[in-house]
């Protein structure tokens, strides 16, 4: 289990089911385990069908989204986030 919160800014790094995602930087809004149900930000219905822990992901500023597992998200943290996050993870400090 990674150490990610609402909020924060990951980068997908791999994920068959969605490759669109690839490579964009996300906004993780809310975690789901195996078998969870949850409201998604469609206002449908959804199970998370994975082995592992997944995030509903904030893809644009327009309101799109996906479901990613968490084994495919890498953190943007410390030297690697954006001058954004990094604003706001000192101004917590």
């Amino acid at each position: 289990m990674r150490d990610f919160k609402p909020e924060d800014l990951a980068l997908v790094t791999g994920f068959r089911a969605s490759p669109r995602v690839v490579g964009l930087t996300v906004e993780l809004r809310f975690r789901a385990m195996p078998g969870e149900t949850f409201i998604g930000p469609d206002g449908a219905w959804w199970v998370s069908e994975g082995q592992g822990a997944a995030w509903v992901v904030a893809v644009n500023s327009n309101g799109g989204w996906d479901f990613v597992e968490e084994r495919h998200l890498m953190p943007l943290r410390g030297d690697a986030a954006p001058v954004r996050q990094a604003a706001k993870e000192q101004d917590h400090a």
